[in-house]
């Protein structure tokens, strides 16, 4: 197992994936990472939708005009959603189990990549996440905060680099 402080060096936003499906055993261990992370008032006031349907994987790469049809290679999307009438978290709570899983993934030599869809438009005005819900029939009741591209990448980013942390971004006892 790797140190927490080595997935977050090494953790980049992938988005060139292999079409190699992902094993099934690391699939479950994303989505056990989903429910072991932090919940306010652990209420899980979170869903996710796994999307492993190619098909359904394509009509999401096309959600939104910018930044995201590179998802269409992905072998796995996962849709992360709440219910704010379980939880007036569910933006929070579901944003913890995206980057949980993202960590996740990276132990697992899986890339990823963070797709925000909650306050996104196409440039008619037509809401990114009502597109999101029509094509996978997301009740109402539901919102959408992001997608999540998972898959094998196609070749490996240089890690982050210390000597470029903004610690000016840091500000301790008052601003």
């Amino acid at each position: 197992m790797s140190s927490f402080k080595q997935l977050s060096t090494d953790r980049r936003s992938c988005r060139d994936f292999k079409t190699t499906e992902i094993a099934p055993e690391h699939i479950e261990t994303l989505f056990q990472s989903a429910f072991f992370a932090p919940s306010s008032k652990g209420r899980q006031g979170w869903d996710i939708i796994a999307v492993d349907n190619k098909a359904d994987i394509e009509k999401l790469s096309e959600a939104k005009e910018h930044y995201i049809s590179f998802i269409a290679n992905a072998p796995l999307v996962v849709v992360l959603c709440g219910d704010k009438s379980v939880n007036d978290c569910w933006i929070e709570d579901a944003s913890i189990v995206g980057v949980s899983m993202q960590y996740q993934a990276e132990e697992l030599s899986l890339g990823s990549c963070w797709i925000q869809i909650r306050d996104r438009y196409l440039s008619d005005n037509t809401s990114c996440e009502e597109i999101v819900r029509g094509i996978l029939d997301i009740p109402a009741n539901q919102q959408v905060l992001a997608l999540i591209a998972f898959g094998y990448p196609n070749k490996t980013n240089a890690p982050h680099n210390a000597d470029k942390i903004k610690w000016e971004k840091v500000h301790i006892g008052k601003w």
